[in-house]
């Protein structure tokens, strides 16, 4: 039993090993096979890498059929890619060399077709056209993707590597310029609508200061009008990209838009100015006269004023009579101005104004202060003219005058025997020793304003004694 169990196992063991030994035939006989077939395919390869600079279509037709054949020997035995029997893993990687070779044989004249593409481009961008530059991108974008589907690892070349960077940095660049642009733009429509709002609301004020009842009461509506316009202005100007843009781009529409209404703003503003600045003039001028006239009445209002506080001492006729002079003289400016009906005129129909306000203020205080002037002048009594003493010292004091003096002593005896025999003696000597002798005043009469032809009685002194 036991022997027959150890042949059975025996048996088992011979069988097994001859199936697989020629299992091992079989599968040597298919590698075989297979790598005849793919060494069929490498002939064409080798000659395909041969083939690439000289006549690329042939050399990509004959890697083609390696292509197949290879195909071919895989689905004999996919061990053929992996033994190393015959050098075939040599031949393999060597092959993927030559189709790399041949992708960038192919993609390299796109790509450099899409460079000088880039070229343009930077040319237009330098030169300011964005438009052609973005153009010339476009395609050098759509060829650089070309060539980079045909051989992915194209950027593996140096060379063309570095081209790619450049153009690189010309497309963002033109995204930076683009960008610039369109923010420019924007300012130019902002800048536009700003002017075509400050022409409108100048035309306004235009109209308003163009009107045959404009005057300079109208000034403080032209000047908010022509205020309100300019903010408009002010706002355009804040958009400096548009005015580069213009100066760059003088010949485009908008820039030619936005020239066109700078141009018609500035005429606008210059009338409009024009009008005020006219009527500003006048108004300064009248504003000066109403001023001087006030001032003047001031002046005048002043010395009717210190001469009322002089009316309140003892007033000899020369003294009176100067006062007088005060009066007529303040009476004259207040007349002046009073009968001046341009300017009167003007400060009634600008009586709002600081300056007319004062004249009226001034002109009627003066008047006013002439007519207590004039009643009070009325009822003043001059006093006698006060006695003159003549110290005989301050006489000696001049040797030059002897003569003088001894006459001036000899009428002064005579007039003092004359006075003891004809009057008592005169109560408003002065009391100061020693006495010197007065003459009386005649009767004076009293002063009236409205008697201007009566002159005052002559004072007597000791010059008219001596003379």
């Amino acid at each position: 039993m036991r022997l027959e169990k150890y042949f059975t196992y025996i048996i088992f063991a011979i069988l097994t090993c001859s199936f697989s030994a020629q299992r091992a035939m079989a599968d040597e006989t298919t590698l075989d096979l297979a790598i005849s077939e793919y060494i069929k395919g490498f002939r064409a390869c080798n000659e395909a890498n041969n083939l690439r600079t000289s006549d690329l279509a042939q050399a990509k037709a004959n890697f083609h059929y390696y292509s197949q054949q290879l195909s071919k020997a895989i689905s004999i035995d996919d061990a053929v890619l992996h033994t190393t029997s015959r050098e075939m893993a040599t031949n393999i990687k060597y092959c993927k060399r030559v189709e790399s070779n041949l992708q960038r044989a192919e993609a390299t004249p796109i790509l450099e077709q899409g460079i000088e593409y880039c070229k343009s481009a930077k040319s237009a961008l330098s030169s300011g056209n964005l438009t052609l530059a973005n153009e010339e991108l476009n395609q050098y974008r759509q060829l650089k993707e070309e060539s980079l589907d045909i051989a992915s690892d194209l950027m593996e070349v140096f060379a063309l590597a570095s081209k790619i960077r450049t153009c690189t940095r010309v497309e963002e660049k033109l995204a930076k310029a683009e960008s610039a642009a369109s923010q420019a733009e924007d300012e130019m429509k902002k800048a536009i609508a700003a002017y075509q709002t400050f022409n409108t609301q100048c035309d306004i004020a235009k109209q308003y200061v163009s009107s045959p009842t404009f005057d300079i009461n109208q000034l403080l509506k032209a000047n908010k009008l022509l205020n309100n316009a300019r903010k408009s202005k002010k706002g355009a100007r804040k958009n400096e990209k548009a005015f580069e843009l213009a100066d760059e781009s003088p010949n485009s529409e908008s820039a030619a838009t936005l020239t066109s209404l700078i141009k018609s703003s500035r005429n606008c503003e210059n009338v409009v100015s024009t009008a005020i600045r006219r009527a500003t003039k006048v108004k300064r001028s009248y504003e000066k006269d109403l001023s001087k006239a006030s001032k003047s009445l001031a002046a005048a209002l002043k010395e009717c004023k210190s001469a009322q506080h002089e009316l309140r001492k003892p007033l000899t006729i020369a003294a009176l009579d100067g006062l007088r002079g005060i009066y007529h003289a303040t009476s004259d400016v207040r007349d002046t101005i009073s009968s001046n009906e341009s300017l009167l005129k003007i400060s009634q129909l600008h009586k709002g104004w600081p300056q007319s306000k004062s004249l009226k203020q001034n002109l009627k205080n003066t008047s006013s202060c002439l007519s207590i002037f004039t009643a009070t002048l009325k009822a003043t009594k001059p006093i006698p003219n006060q006695t003159v003493s003549i110290e005989p010292e301050a006489i000696i004091a001049k040797p030059e005058k002897e003569v003088v003096i001894e006459e001036v002593q000899k009428a002064t005896d005579e007039l003092v025997v004359s006075e003891t025999q004809s009057q008592p003696t005169n109560t408003q000597q002065d009391s100061t020793p020693p006495p010197s002798p007065v003459v009386e005043e005649e009767d004076i009469d009293e002063f009236d304003e409205f008697d201007q032809d009566q002159e005052a009685a002559p004072k007597k002194s000791w010059v008219d004694i001596i003379n």
